[in-house]
């Protein structure tokens, strides 16, 4: 097929770049493995594991499989430089920011004094190329990064508390994509106000912080949702 960039890949195989779409070629057998629509590709990069890819345009990010499959395309208003991978998440540059997208959310993690390329991340430490050429490695804080991270893989539980004991204050945009993430327990943990956190708490079931964050707020109403939760879990003798 006709394409504008050919990047490599794994074994016999390459992506090929056209206008409209990425490419997953076969040098040996001649065959087109797979295609996606995706335009005007820059970058193909590997993960640590060669199982995933970051596909770079101008304006968006690929996150397929390396085969292809389970794609998810992140679009950014700003013009992306570069882009590449730091255990499952993705960072990337912007002529003054340098970004991360974990899963379905994406966020700041420092501004840049001016247009950097990365080309490497490893846990907080990153490496940089200027348009000079100049090569160094700065260290960056991924805090926030590893959280949602491990606040999306449940089985990170552990990990979510630590993280979020060892770097307070955790801000409520955090609380907010905990609830989204159904990690009650986390956004329970997080909320500022007795309200919030009774509502949290409730819905991870931790009754006795929910009583704590209903005997703060004073209002009888809580108190019977609260009653009215313990009888709905069974817990007769407590309500």
């Amino acid at each position: 097929p006709y394409t504008s960039r050919i990047f490599a890949g794994t074994q016999q195989r390459v992506y090929l770049a056209t206008r409209t779409s990425i490419i997953l070629f076969d040098v040996v057998r001649s065959t087109v493995i797979s295609e996606i629509n995706f335009m005007n590709a820059k970058s193909v990069t590997f993960d640590d594991s060669k199982e995933n890819i970051c596909v770079r345009s101008s304006s968006s990010i690929l996150t397929p499989k390396a085969d292809l499959t389970q794609p998810s395309i992140f679009n950014e208003s700003s013009k992306i430089k570069s882009c590449c991978f730091n255990g499952s998440s993705v960072l990337y540059t912007t002529r003054s920011h340098l970004k991360y997208i974990v899963k379905n959310a994406s966020g700041v993690v420092c501004s840049l004094p001016r247009v950097l390329y990365i080309i490497k991340a490893q846990n907080s430490t990153a490496w940089f190329i200027t348009r000079d050429g100049i090569l160094f490695k700065r260290e960056i804080e991924m805090s926030e990064v590893k959280l949602k991270s491990a606040l999306i893989q449940s089985h990170n539980e552990d990990v979510a508390k630590r993280i979020i004991k060892e770097n307070p204050p955790i801000g409520q945009a955090i609380m907010e994509f905990a609830a989204d993430n159904q990690r009650y327990d986390i956004a329970a943990s997080l909320a500022r106000d007795p309200k919030t956190k009774f509502e949290m708490s409730l819905k991870s079931s931790d009754f006795k912080t929910a009583s704590e964050a209903a005997d703060e707020l004073n209002d009888p109403k809580y108190h019977k949702i609260l009653a009215s939760s313990l009888i709905e879990a069974g817990l007769f003798e407590k309500a």
